[in-house]
């Protein structure tokens, strides 16, 4: 599949978020590095470890005050001295006390600092994410059959994800120049077991995607805008039939929309408790020719929702109708 293709996709149509987020993050890195650049001249003290722990701030683990001891800790009056070595002599331990425990409080006031950046740049980052949407298309077609509904999704605020089914679309592009054309298409009348199979497939290549997009090496340069903790699926036809099936194999995936697609693949019995949404041609679906949606309905344990659209044909949910 062209997963490179469609990160690119998303890069185009959410980009206005992007630099949004990203804006917000540099803002927040300015003002916390102003701080700690401020108190930098305190790091030219000795060495201190920084995670002394209450111990240290309270004296050593009998109440007492923290002492210097060979190759350990050292403390002060205060015993906030930390880790500042061996003490060459007694004449000298009573100076360096002083000058260590000036030292120490001021490393201690840069790890405060540094503490202090290390939650500010998560909560920053944190806030300025954005759901991720993955769209499969209709079979036969690309993943720009549903450009506007990715348009529209982006303009809201959520990033978006669309796929070329590889071999089940025509006239697939790699990044490196390769067009691939759908094979899939050449079998004349195809039996359940083949859409089963292509539901399956395809929830495969969704599974394919998030691990590009939310992997510890993803292969898009703006990934890290994406909240991994919501992450759904859409599609239309049996990209979207596919979405339950990608959603029992694929717990990162937090909710689900089957545009018009008849499921060949069943739920398990053990159903599924994410939220779900049907959405149809009230030709086919209230009720109709597809049952597949009647069967799967009550299966959905958690949130659900089942629409239809007067006057709507199979091609109105895309850029196609």
């Amino acid at each position: 599949m062209a997963a490179s293709v469609a990160a690119s996709t998303t890069a185009n149509v959410a980009s206005g978020y992007l630099r949004r987020a990203a804006s917000g993050r540099a803002v927040s890195a300015t003002r916390i590095s102003g701080t700690v650049a401020s108190r930098g001249a305190a790091l030219d003290g000795p060495v201190a470890d920084a995670g002394c722990g209450a111990s240290c701030r309270s004296g050593g683990p009998d109440g007492s005050a923290g002492r210097g001891e060979p190759g350990g800790t050292a403390g002060g009056a205060s015993g906030r001295a930390v880790g500042v070595g061996r003490s060459r002599s007694a004449s000298s331990r009573g100076r360096s006390r002083t000058g260590a425990g000036a030292s120490l409080r001021r490393v201690s006031t840069v790890a405060t600092a540094r503490k202090a950046r290390t939650t500010a740049s998560r909560e920053s980052r944190a806030r300025h994410r954005l759901p991720l949407v993955v769209l499969s298309p209709g079979f036969g077609n690309t993943r720009k059959t549903l450009t506007a509904l990715a348009e529209d999704l982006a303009s809201r605020g959520y990033v978006v994800a669309g796929i070329d089914h590889t071999y089940e679309a025509f006239g697939v592009t790699f990044p490196d120049g390769r067009v691939t054309t759908c094979v899939a298409c050449q079998v004349e009348n195809p039996k359940p077991a083949f859409w089963q199979k292509a539901e399956r497939g395809r929830a495969a290549d969704v599974s394919f995607v998030l691990d590009s997009l939310t992997g510890t090496r993803p292969a898009w340069r703006h990934a890290g805008v994406i909240d991994p903790d919501r992450i759904a699926m859409a599609g239309h036809s049996v990209g979207g039939a596919s979405a339950t099936t990608s959603m029992v194999g694929d717990r990162r995936i937090r909710a689900g929309l089957d545009i018009d697609g008849t499921v060949s693949e069943p739920l398990p019995e053990t159903g599924l408790s994410r939220p779900f949404m049907f959405l149809g041609t009230q030709a086919r679906h209230s009720p109709g020719q597809d049952v597949t949606w009647d069967r799967d309905w009550e299966r959905l344990t958690g949130w659900k929702r089942w629409l239809v659209v007067t006057g709507a044909q199979h091609p109105s949910f895309t850029d196609v109708g």
